[in-house]
């Protein structure tokens, strides 16, 4: 199921993962064991994507979770991502 979140929204994320121990993360819904250790940097890193290239809304589902959607990004739409 997608879900629509705003770069606000994202910012908001940032503090709540990296205040957890990585067994706690997992507990989340969407967030595997192998991937816990690792989802506080992933908001950090999406969060910086979105600001630096204007992007003020994303849809999330699993399947994008990957490369695939900054990479489609980036194919779509060269040379307007960064100023």
């Amino acid at each position: 199921m997608a879900r629509q979140l705003t770069r606000s929204e994202v910012c908001r994320c940032i503090d709540r993962p990296a205040a957890l121990l990585s067994p706690e993360r997992a507990a989340l819904p969407g967030v595997s064991a192998p991937r816990a250790a690792q989802s506080p940097a992933g908001v950090v890193v999406a969060h910086t994507v979105m600001k630096l290239t204007g992007v003020k809304d994303v849809t999330v589902c699993p399947w994008a979770a990957g490369s695939g959607s900054s990479a489609g990004d980036f194919r779509d739409r060269p040379g307007q991502l960064l100023p």
